[in-house]
Parts: C-alpha cells; sequence; structure tokens
C-alpha cells in the first residue's frame, strides 16, 4: 500500500513541472536531400518569426518543426532564438536544448537560445519576387521541438519564435571602445595646445 502511494504522488510530480518541448537543429535544402518549407531571411533583415505546429503520433511522441532559409548573400554563422512561454493552448511550455544537430545549443535564459559551430552559407538566388525556386544549392536550417502527449501537448498546438543572426556587442567591448575614444581625444587636444 505504501509504495502504491509513494508511485502515485512520485507520478503526479513528474508531470507537475509541465510541459518539456526539446530543441535541436537539422540541415535541410541543397545536398542534405530534405525539402525546406522555409521562412526567409532576405537581404538585409536579421530576424523573422517561426511558428511550430506539433504533430503527435500514436505513441505519443510530439514534433513540431519550421524551417529558414538564408538568401541574404552573406553566410550566417550563428544566430539565436526565443521562443514563447506559453503554447496556443496558453499552457507553459519549460524547453530544454537537445543533443546533437547541425548547430551546438546553449540555453541562455528559460526561452532564449543560442546556437553556433556552423554555417549556412549566403545563397541569394532562390527567392525572388515572392517566390521560392529552389535550384538544389540553398541553405537552410530546420528548428525541431520534440515531446509526447504525456507531458500534455497534442497535434495542432502551435508554438512561436524569434529568430535573430543579430549580434550584440558585449558590454566590455563598448567600455573599451569608449576609452579608446576619450583616450584619443585627450591627445589630440594634448597635441593642439602644444602647437601655440
Amino acid at each position: 500500500m505504501v509504495v502504491v502511494a509513494f508511485l502515485g504522488i512520485s507520478a503526479s510530480v513528474a508531470q507537475a513541472d509541465g510541459v518539456d518541448p526539446i530543441v535541436f537543429t537539422k540541415g535541410c535544402g541543397g545536398t542534405t536531400g530534405k525539402i525546406c518549407d522555409p521562412e526567409f531571411l532576405t537581404p538585409g533583415s536579421t530576424t523573422l518569426t517561426v511558428t511550430e505546429s506539433f504533430a503527435c503520433d500514436i505513441s505519443g511522441n510530439c514534433t513540431a518543426e519550421d524551417s529558414v532559409v538564408n538568401e541574404t548573400g552573406v553566410a550566417v554563422n550563428s544566430f539565436t532564438l526565443v521562443l514563447s512561454a506559453l503554447d496556443s493552448e496558453g499552457q507553459a511550455l519549460s524547453y530544454s536544448c537537445g543533443e546533437g544537430g547541425l548547430f551546438n545549443c546553449s540555453q541562455t535564459g528559460p526561452t532564449a537560445f543560442s546556437f553556433s559551430g556552423n554555417s549556412l552559407c549566403g545563397d541569394a538566388d532562390d527567392f525572388s519576387h515572392g517566390s521560392f525556386t529552389p535550384d538544389g544549392d540553398e541553405c537552410g536550417v530546420i528548428i525541431s521541438l520534440s515531446g509526447t502527449t504525456a507531458e500534455g501537448l497534442f497535434t495542432g498546438d502551435t508554438v512561436t519564435g524569434s529568430f535573430s543572426t543579430a549580434t550584440t556587442p558585449e558590454p566590455s567591448s563598448g567600455l573599451l571602445l569608449m576609452a579608446g575614444l576619450m583616450a584619443g581625444l585627450v591627445s589630440l587636444k594634448t597635441l593642439r595646445s602644444n602647437q601655440s
């Protein structure tokens, strides 16, 4: 009886932490053989929105994915992803990085991730006038989420995220830049004072 009570309590505790989708990446387009169903990163753009809609199989395994194709003409070596904290049903989500993948995943916050360690080539000729015409050299990344129905996921459950290639300099970089600028201005003023 005590064992049954303990198992009942531990089972409810295991599910009490909410839904825990795992985030990982894989390649698409070009030589991968995997067709991209993409959002496009176009020349001059550094951010876009991805939409992940879960599909669950009969075994209770759920996956969602959206892909991003780099059509900027410049290689993308890293990117960040911030996912919504709630799914389309208002259910709180708690994410984690998956093992392996096209890019290395680092969790930087409860819903924020940084990806690096690979590169998306800088193709720029597959997206023209609002139409995508793949020619075999496109470079894409699929952002995937996986979980289970036991965690509360179901087919049609949707998550959105913000994908960004913009980089923010570290605060210490700005401080060093300011210190160098100030030193240069002081030197210039001293030089001008000594000439008169």
